[in-house]
């Protein structure tokens, strides 16, 4: 389940709320293969809000895959993440942004 979160761009936020019956949130996680997935869509008056966000999957590497230990299962890897343009003036969509991110995952 999606718990929220914002994109920040030149200090102009775009926040997603927690996920309700009246989001589409998607996710693919496939560690093996490097593959992990998320996509996001809530309707407004003022059109959806959105975002896409992948991991590149040359850049995934293992930390620790050991969901019950302490740290639990840690990936690192490059994502990209693209979404409805929260700056006034600005196109649609935002550019492609480049990302360092941290996978932390326990049960």
């Amino acid at each position: 389940m999606f718990e929220g979160g914002s994109l920040v761009i030149d200090g102009v936020a775009q926040d997603f709320r927690s996920e309700d019956g009246d989001d589409c949130t998607e996710v693919v996680w496939d560690p093996a293969n490097g593959v992990f997935t998320v996509t996001y869509t809530h309707g407004t008056p003022q059109g959806p809000v959105w975002f896409r966000f992948w991991a590149i999957p040359s850049t995934f590497k293992t930390i620790s895959n050991d969901r019950g230990s302490d740290p639990g299962e840690v990936y690192e890897f490059d994502g990209i993440i693209e979404a409805r343009e929260p700056r006034p003036g600005k196109d649609l969509i935002t550019p492609r942004i480049r990302m360092t991110c941290r996978l932390e995952y326990r049960i």
